[in-house]
């Protein structure tokens, strides 16, 4: 589970992270407000670094799933940033 704020989820507008802040947003939350996000949760801790503070991790690897799943969020800074690197 992590937590964050809205204000880094909305760091990339167009990202389905942003979405999800929108009062327009379609996915449920459970009894407790959460959001269940059927993605791998050891990638995700990497974007949510990259939204608070840019940072990326060195490892080509890790870079590469990083860049996949930048595609499924739909997060197009990050796609653009791991291009850069």
């Amino acid at each position: 589970m992590f937590e964050t704020t809205a204000k880094v989820l909305c760091r990339d507008r167009f990202s389905l992270l942003a979405a999800i802040c929108s009062k327009q947003c379609s996915t449920p939350k459970d009894s407790d407000g959460v959001y269940f996000i059927d993605r791998d949760w050891w990638i995700f801790r990497h974007i949510l670094a990259f939204l608070r503070n840019k940072s990326l991790p060195n490892s080509p690897t890790l870079l590469r799933e990083l860049y996949v799943e930048s595609a499924a969020y739909r997060l197009g800074s990050l796609r653009a940033a791991i291009e850069r690197k």
